[in-house]
């Protein structure tokens, strides 16, 4: 008797959690409905314990997957709604989210995608938001990199120059070494321009040798022309700047 109550107390709770993973769908997409099933089986499964709601930040991550970004666009084909702007606007709206994404960079949370965290941070960031941004620089994860150069230049602050600018020199990932000199443009710090025209112009002038055809290795002249052009473009938004400002 006791395990016919049992299993018909299983088949009500399964019951439950396919309702529960249908909503989440709806709500958040199949990532996040995932991951509440599991917490609704990890806490308590049949015994009927109270499961928390899932975490808003963490939902709201799993509306689309970083990686979808490449085969073909940044934001996930399955969820459109999680598209561009919307998405962004949605994630503004949760109350402690920069904190909440903070806290899942630095702690290297295995249940969100870091660059994505990384890239978000770019646009609900903070100023407190910086120390995590550039120990990030020093993932060994050459995407958590590279959204972490691109959202510094974001947040513009010039704390973050000086970081930049060793990666831009250092980094073994033509694509990090990119973002970080559009970054460096796009910070505005008017006293340490000529700290960051010489960052930029040192740069420039070993990536230009090095970028010359090279018939052994094509791809490697392509990706060095690739930080050539994208330095280019942060010394014209320098020059943009300061005619603005004068």
């Amino acid at each position: 008797m006791v395990i016919g109550c049992a299993r018909l107390r299983c088949k009500a709770i399964g019951g439950r959690l396919r309702w529960i993973a249908r909503a989440a769908t709806i709500r958040f997409g199949r990532r996040s409905a995932l991951w509440t099933v599991a917490l609704v089986l990890s806490s308590g499964g049949c015994t009927g314990t109270p499961v928390p709601p899932p975490d808003p930040v963490i939902a709201w991550l799993g509306q689309s997957s970083y990686f979808d970004k490449w085969g073909g666009w940044r934001w996930s084909r399955r969820a459109p709604a999680a598209q561009g702007k919307d998405w962004i606007v949605q994630g503004r709206a949760i109350s402690g989210a920069a904190a909440k994404l903070e806290t899942l960079l630095a702690n290297r949370d295995s249940r969100v995608e870091l660059p994505q965290v990384a890239f978000a941070l770019g646009y609900l960031g903070r100023s407190e938001s910086l120390p995590v941004l550039m120990a990030a620089l020093d993932s060994p994860d050459f995407y958590v990199r590279m959204e972490a150069a691109a959202s510094l230049g974001r947040l513009d602050d010039e704390r973050a120059i000086g970081p930049l600018c060793h990666v831009l020199a250092n980094d073994q990932d033509s694509n990090v070494r990119g973002n970080a000199a559009l970054s460096l443009g796009r910070i505005k710090a008017p006293e340490r321009q000529d700290e960051v025209r010489a960052c930029l112009g040192a740069v420039l002038r070993a990536e230009e040798s090095a970028s010359q055809p090279v018939a052994t290795a094509p791809w490697d002249t392509y990706l060095h022309g690739f930080v050539v052009d994208c330095v280019r473009s942060a010394l014209g938004e320098l020059d943009a700047g300061g005619q603005d400002g004068g």
